[in-house]
Protein backbone atom coordinates (compact mmCIF):
# COMPACT_ATOMS: atom_id res chain seq x y z
CA UNK A 1 0.00 0.00 0.00
CA UNK A 2 2.18 2.52 1.25
CA UNK A 3 4.89 1.33 -2.05
CA UNK A 4 1.87 1.68 -4.26
CA UNK A 5 1.04 5.79 -3.16
CA UNK A 6 4.71 6.44 -3.28
CA UNK A 7 4.65 5.15 -6.67
CA UNK A 8 1.39 7.25 -7.35
CA UNK A 9 3.31 10.25 -6.11
CA UNK A 10 6.39 9.67 -8.16
CA UNK A 11 4.36 9.46 -11.34
CA UNK A 12 2.41 12.67 -10.55
CA UNK A 13 5.49 14.74 -9.60
CA UNK A 14 6.78 13.72 -13.52
CA UNK A 15 3.81 14.41 -15.31
CA UNK A 16 3.66 17.54 -13.53
CA UNK A 17 7.62 18.62 -14.58
CA UNK A 18 6.91 16.94 -18.20
CA UNK A 19 4.04 19.16 -18.56
CA UNK A 20 5.70 22.64 -17.08
CA UNK A 21 9.08 21.68 -19.09
CA UNK A 22 7.56 21.03 -22.50
CA UNK A 23 5.05 24.27 -22.55
CA UNK A 24 5.54 26.98 -24.94
CA UNK A 25 6.60 29.41 -22.40
CA UNK A 26 9.57 26.93 -21.31
CA UNK A 27 10.19 26.26 -24.76
CA UNK A 28 10.87 30.18 -25.54
CA UNK A 29 12.20 30.93 -22.32
CA UNK A 30 15.48 27.76 -23.13
CA UNK A 31 15.52 29.52 -26.89
CA UNK A 32 16.13 32.83 -25.19
CA UNK A 33 19.21 30.83 -23.04
CA UNK A 34 20.30 28.91 -26.04
CA UNK A 35 19.99 32.03 -28.51
CA UNK A 36 21.94 34.12 -25.49
CA UNK A 37 24.51 31.49 -25.30
CA UNK A 38 25.17 30.77 -28.92
CA UNK A 39 25.90 34.85 -28.97
CA UNK A 40 28.54 34.28 -25.94
CA UNK A 41 30.06 31.53 -28.28
CA UNK A 42 30.51 32.90 -31.65
CA UNK A 43 28.00 29.96 -32.64
CA UNK A 44 26.62 31.71 -36.29
CA UNK A 45 24.57 28.91 -36.97
CA UNK A 46 23.24 28.70 -33.04
CA UNK A 47 21.72 32.13 -33.42
CA UNK A 48 20.37 31.89 -36.39
CA UNK A 49 18.12 28.88 -35.98
CA UNK A 50 16.24 30.95 -33.56
CA UNK A 51 15.51 33.17 -36.40
CA UNK A 52 12.68 32.79 -38.49
CA UNK A 53 12.82 32.72 -42.50
CA UNK A 54 9.98 35.15 -42.43
CA UNK A 55 12.38 37.51 -39.97
CA UNK A 56 11.54 41.47 -41.21
CA UNK A 57 12.35 44.30 -39.10
CA UNK A 58 12.80 47.71 -40.90
CA UNK A 59 14.02 45.04 -44.12
CA UNK A 60 16.64 43.62 -42.06
CA UNK A 61 16.42 39.66 -43.01
CA UNK A 62 17.97 36.55 -41.37
CA UNK A 63 20.57 36.88 -44.78
CA UNK A 64 21.93 40.53 -43.28
CA UNK A 65 21.85 38.86 -39.68
CA UNK A 66 24.08 36.59 -40.90
CA UNK A 67 26.65 39.23 -42.54
CA UNK A 68 26.68 40.93 -39.37
CA UNK A 69 26.89 38.29 -36.99
CA UNK A 70 30.18 37.48 -39.50
CA UNK A 71 31.63 40.80 -39.07
CA UNK A 72 30.77 41.66 -35.38
CA UNK A 73 32.29 37.54 -34.17
CA UNK A 74 35.30 38.76 -35.97
CA UNK A 75 35.56 42.13 -34.09
CA UNK A 76 34.59 41.73 -30.74
CA UNK A 77 35.95 39.20 -28.45
CA UNK A 78 34.78 38.09 -24.66
CA UNK A 79 31.03 38.92 -25.80
CA UNK A 80 29.00 38.64 -22.83
CA UNK A 81 25.59 39.01 -22.92
CA UNK A 82 23.27 39.47 -19.69
CA UNK A 83 19.60 38.84 -19.59
CA UNK A 84 17.39 39.98 -16.53
CA UNK A 85 13.29 39.79 -16.39
CA UNK A 86 12.16 37.49 -18.67
CA UNK A 87 8.55 37.55 -19.67
CA UNK A 88 6.58 34.87 -21.85
CA UNK A 89 3.20 35.45 -23.21
CA UNK A 90 1.83 32.93 -24.91
CA UNK A 91 -1.40 33.59 -27.62
CA UNK A 92 -2.28 30.62 -29.83
CA UNK A 93 0.72 29.45 -31.76
CA UNK A 94 2.22 33.07 -31.35
CA UNK A 95 4.55 34.13 -28.08
CA UNK A 96 5.70 37.54 -26.85
CA UNK A 97 8.76 37.53 -24.92
CA UNK A 98 10.11 40.72 -23.54
CA UNK A 99 13.48 41.27 -21.58
CA UNK A 100 16.14 43.50 -19.95
CA UNK A 101 19.14 43.20 -22.17
CA UNK A 102 23.01 44.33 -21.62
CA UNK A 103 25.81 43.00 -24.19
CA UNK A 104 29.42 43.90 -23.39
CA UNK A 105 32.29 42.92 -25.74
CA UNK A 106 36.08 43.59 -26.20
CA UNK A 107 37.57 45.64 -28.96
CA UNK A 108 41.13 46.05 -29.05
CA UNK A 109 41.74 45.33 -25.65
CA UNK A 110 39.26 47.54 -24.07
CA UNK A 111 35.65 46.74 -22.97
CA UNK A 112 32.64 48.14 -24.47
CA UNK A 113 28.40 48.54 -23.18
CA UNK A 114 27.14 47.69 -27.01
CA UNK A 115 23.54 47.29 -25.79
CA UNK A 116 22.31 49.23 -22.61
CA UNK A 117 24.30 51.33 -19.90
CA UNK A 118 26.52 51.06 -17.19
CA UNK A 119 23.34 50.68 -14.68
CA UNK A 120 20.49 50.08 -17.03
CA UNK A 121 19.31 47.18 -19.27
CA UNK A 122 18.05 47.80 -22.42
CA UNK A 123 14.04 46.54 -23.00
CA UNK A 124 13.78 44.25 -26.00
CA UNK A 125 10.65 42.37 -27.16
CA UNK A 126 10.76 39.30 -29.26
CA UNK A 127 7.73 38.21 -31.34
CA UNK A 128 7.88 34.25 -31.84
CA UNK A 129 6.08 31.78 -34.11
CA UNK A 130 6.10 27.88 -34.84
CA UNK A 131 8.29 27.62 -37.73
CA UNK A 132 9.17 23.65 -38.81
CA UNK A 133 7.63 22.36 -35.04
CA UNK A 134 10.15 24.87 -33.09
CA UNK A 135 9.82 28.23 -31.49
CA UNK A 136 11.50 30.98 -33.75
CA UNK A 137 11.53 35.06 -33.64
CA UNK A 138 9.94 36.47 -36.33
CA UNK A 139 9.82 40.31 -35.14
CA UNK A 140 11.06 42.36 -32.46
CA UNK A 141 11.35 45.77 -30.74
CA UNK A 142 14.70 45.92 -30.34
CA UNK A 143 16.04 50.05 -29.91
CA UNK A 144 19.67 49.75 -30.51
CA UNK A 145 19.03 47.24 -33.22
CA UNK A 146 16.75 49.50 -35.08
CA UNK A 147 19.29 52.63 -34.85
CA UNK A 148 22.22 49.95 -36.02
CA UNK A 149 19.77 49.49 -39.42
CA UNK A 150 18.70 52.91 -40.00
CA UNK A 151 22.41 54.64 -39.32
CA UNK A 152 23.18 52.41 -42.97
CA UNK A 153 20.49 54.21 -45.43
CA UNK A 154 22.64 52.90 -48.21
CA UNK A 155 21.62 48.95 -47.06
CA UNK A 156 18.25 48.91 -45.97
CA UNK A 157 16.18 52.21 -47.24
CA UNK A 158 14.82 51.48 -50.50
CA UNK A 159 14.90 54.31 -52.79
CA UNK A 160 10.73 55.28 -53.67
CA UNK A 161 9.98 56.63 -56.61
CA UNK A 162 7.10 59.62 -56.43
CA UNK A 163 5.70 61.10 -59.46
CA UNK A 164 5.03 64.97 -59.42
CA UNK A 165 1.72 66.29 -59.57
Amino acid sequence: MRRNLLLILLLTILIIYFLWYSSPEQKIKRNLKDLKNSFEKKNIEGVLDKISSLFNYYQYKKEDAWQDCEIFFRYYDNIRVEVKEINVKIEKEEGISSFRLRVLARYSGYFYILVGGIREFEKVVFYWKKDKKKWRIYDCRFPTLKYWILSRPEKFNKKKKYIRV
